[in-house]
């Protein structure tokens, strides 16, 4: 037979249930709005029955249920959404570093515009056509050495600025990677106070979801493998390199490589390449050295045949004194960021050769000298007009691309995000008919436990009258 004072403590399990299930509630919607919190569910669950004890119980039931308890503070997540939101982040990451310095590169050429680098080539080769008709005017022949100097300028300005943006990105590069690591050993920080917190036996809940903002912040910053554990620990690897173990985490370094002047990414005390795919550090990393390297590559092929070109066909004709021409162009100095005019034109304007004969009234040398617009170059296969425009133009396409990638990401990381909200997001409107169901339960088991203490007041104040 069961104990007098048994309906008690299933009372007492009740109201402790239901007062914990109303707490758990309650901190659903005190965290309605916190970035990163996930939402909570009290899970109820009978406790373990008593059984009578008896020899034979063939009529009678031989359990008695003990009540109701609080078996788990259940975590809503799908941990499939939660990968591809990562994924979705770093491939956002990358997108955007592309966007952005394909933005900035078409600013700074201004194509078509009265400033770019286009009005400056045919004011060049339009101050050559204007010299061919007199050529033994001084001032045509300013002009001409003015329209040289001015693309020269152009040209190193130009070379000068993208490798302003060039170092900036390098710099950026250098600050992700002091960001990166601080993810790092914060993760470990919490690895550890989560793996304390699952030996007792409790769920880390709020730890998780501080774990998961990290995750998100790192994620964009660089594509990571996230497992996890039996102890609800992870590891997080970068490039198949554990950045984040479950014991320790290990370091990204960003030392300036001797040979490029620019920062490396290995990993600290392994001396080892860091491998990226996607992310910022691999959108910084393409930035610098891809899309400005490659645009400052394509900058010195187009100063290189331009001095080439002009400098031959220059030295083909005859200066103002009936002399063999010399170079137009600096030959020693053959990249975009330092082409500069020859000397000897930058000393004397006779020293420009017009003429195809040593005439002074000949300027069959300067028509020959303009006429290389329209003339292929060695080196590049086409014209120089040609290829300029082929390199704004390339700008141009992959520019709208990086745009379309990004409103694609930003799209299904919006579409991840919903679907992450109607899941582990807070609705109070669910959480305040859970809040009455609650508060029901608990004045229902506040009741009972009222006619039990009746119950028994009864039976005390009656077997004592009777004595």
């Amino acid at each position: 037979m069961r104990s007098t004072f048994f309906g008690l403590e299933t009372a007492r399990r009740a109201l402790s249930a239901s007062q914990r299930a109303l707490d758990i509630a309650g901190h659903n919607i005190a965290n309605a709005n916190a970035p990163g919190y996930t939402r909570q569910q009290a899970v109820l669950a009978a406790t373990d029955p008593y059984t009578l004890p008896s020899y034979a119980h063939l009529r009678s039931a031989g359990q008695v249920g003990t009540g109701v308890e609080v078996a788990e503070v259940r975590r809503i997540q799908c941990a499939l959404l939660a990968a591809q939101s990562r994924q979705v982040a770093s491939e956002s990451g990358t997108w955007a570093s592309r966007q952005e310095a394909l933005s900035r590169l078409e600013a700074l050429l201004n194509e078509p515009g009265e400033s770019g680098m286009h009005s400056l080539f045919d004011a060049f080769w339009g101050s050559w056509h204007a010299l061919s008709t007199y050529p033994a005017d001084s001032a045509l022949r300013a002009g001409c050495r003015s329209a040289g100097s001015s693309l020269c300028d152009g040209l190193r300005r130009l070379a000068q600025q993208v490798e302003s943006m060039q170092t900036s990105a390098d710099d950026s590069l250098a600050a992700e990677v002091v960001a990166v690591n601080s993810l790092a050993r914060r993760l470990d920080e919490l690895n550890r106070q989560i793996r304390s917190v699952v030996q007792i036996g409790d769920n880390p809940n709020d730890l998780l979801d501080q774990r998961d903002v990290l995750l998100a912040e790192l994620s964009a910053a660089t594509d990571i493998h996230v497992h996890e554990h039996a102890d609800a620990t992870v590891t997080v690897t970068v490039g198949g390199f554990e950045l984040v173990q479950q014991f320790g985490c290990n370091q990204l370094e960003a030392a300036v490589d001797p040979a490029t002047g620019f920062r490396k990414l290995t990993w600290a005390g392994f001396d080892l390449p860091v491998v990226l795919s996607d992310g910022r550090l691999a959108g910084l990393s393409e930035m610098r050295d891809v899309i400005y390297g490659g645009f400052l590559s394509d900058l010195d092929r187009l100063a290189s045949g331009l001095v080439a070109a002009v400098n031959e066909a220059h030295q083909l004709g005859f200066d103002a004194n009936g002399l063999p021409g010399a170079e137009f162009f600096d030959p020693s100095l053959t990249g975009a960021k330092d082409i500069r005019l020859g000397a000897g034109v930058l000393a004397d304007l006779d020293a420009i050769a017009a003429s195809a004969s040593g005439d002074p009234g000949d300027g069959a040398n300067a028509m020959a000298i303009a006429r290389l617009e329209e003339q292929v170059i060695a080196g590049l296969g086409m014209t120089l007009s040609d290829f300029y425009r082929g390199v704004v133009s390339s700008l141009g396409v992959e520019s709208r691309e990086a745009d379309r990638a990004l409103n694609t990401q930003e799209l299904l990381a919006r579409q991840i995000s919903n679907q992450r909200a109607a899941e582990s997001g807070v609705s109070l409107d669910e959480e305040m008919v859970r809040l009455m169901e609650h508060q029901h339960a608990y004045t229902a088991a506040a009741r009972l436990l009222n006619v039990m203490d009746e119950m028994l007041v009864t039976l005390i104040e009656r077997l004592g009258a009777g004595r």
